[in-house]
């Protein structure tokens, strides 16, 4: 869960970056953010785990941890381990 928690915080962080200088190279919206070649491994086609990444569904544990955890950090209720 805690490095689920600094995913989170990393995408936020680079969300907050790019709203304040009217865009950033990573994307300028979560969607952007997340997909960003390179940036997150299990977005990348050619990595084993995109297959379960777009097939995933709620009845997966590890799924269901991630949203809960993703709509937690949105909320601002998770206290950033990355420190910006």
């Amino acid at each position: 869960k805690g490095g689920m928690e600094a995913v989170a915080l990393v995408i936020l962080n680079r969300l907050e970056v790019s709203q304040q200088k009217g865009g950033y190279w990573w994307g300028n919206t979560l969607l952007d953010i997340c997909r960003k070649p390179y940036q997150f491994s299990c977005w990348n086609q050619d990595d084993p785990n995109y297959r379960k990444l777009i097939t995933v569904n709620e009845s997966d544990t590890s799924f269901a941890t991630a949203l809960r955890v993703a709509r937690r950090a949105l909320l601002g209720f998770v206290k950033d381990p990355t420190r910006n």
